[in-house]
């Protein structure tokens, strides 16, 4: 067996082994709970809609088309990407597992180290001189899990340190500025389409849960969300202008 194969069989095996813990602990559970059924344990405003999570699917699928190309040969494969993308499906399973534990501060702490590694998996693909569409699986990834974390550590300070709800609503508009922020800058810097996606969707996402209970919430993100898209298509028509001069 060559090293290509090797590498190969690796990365699906890990693959499949974290899809596999992840539908058994929807499907049969794991300490009583699904992943859902312990978010609704503490409502938080930061929380998007139930729908919005259905993107989990669509990332496992662009993961494991990703995987495919390595397999039909139309990027190369390495020791460092395989044992990159080994590390984030470790975290992927540990996060699970602290999360349906109900241990919320390891779960968080987790979650920014499967951030790091699929960051740096992000910045591995970026390097190979490829059609972008190479790197979108991982960009939806690396986009997802930075609302994920975000969401992840302020559940922990409403759970476990018992943050109050009006402090919680102060936490919850920081975190959105954060949010933002990072929107404004990767787009500025990388010009991920993919990652700004993701981003917007989960803010749609959390406008539908909050226009209720809290409308005020709901439509200063409208008018962010608004402005992001906006400026994100003007600095992607800016963008294809210039190319269209060269």
């Amino acid at each position: 067996m060559n090293e290509i194969t090797r590498n190969q069989i690796i990365v699906y095996v890990a693959f499949a082994i974290m899809i596999g813990i992840n539908i058994f602990v929807n499907v049969f559970q794991l300490n009583g709970y699904t992943t859902g059924e312990v978010s609704d344990l503490h409502e938080i405003y930061l929380t998007p809609a139930s729908y919005t999570f259905s993107i989990w699917t669509v990332i496992y699928l662009g993961l494991l088309i990703w995987l495919l190309t390595f397999t039909m040969r139309k990027q190369q494969i390495t020791p460092t990407i395989v044992w990159t993308f080994v590390v984030t499906c470790f975290w992927n399973i540990a996060w699970l597992i602290a999360w349906h534990y109900l241990f919320f501060g390891v779960a968080a702490i987790i979650l920014v180290l499967h951030l790091a590694s699929v960051f740096f998996l992000y910045l591995l693909q970026r390097r190979i001189e490829i059609s972008n569409w190479y790197h979108y699986p991982i960009s939806l990834y690396l986009g997802w899990l930075v609302v994920a974390v975000t969401v992840n550590i302020l559940y922990f300070l409403v759970a476990t340190v018992g943050v109050q709800e009006v402090a919680e609503l102060s936490y919850t508009y920081l975190a959105i500025c954060i949010l933002v922020i990072f929107a404004i800058l990767q787009f500025f810097i990388w010009k991920d389409w993919v990652i700004q996606l993701v981003l917007i969707w989960s803010f749609i996402g959390i406008i539908v849960k909050n226009y209720h209970d809290n409308w005020v919430l709901s439509f200063i993100l409208l008018l962010l969300t608004v402005g992001i898209s906006a400026l994100s298509y003007f600095w992607y028509k800016r963008a294809r202008a210039k190319q269209k001069l060269k």
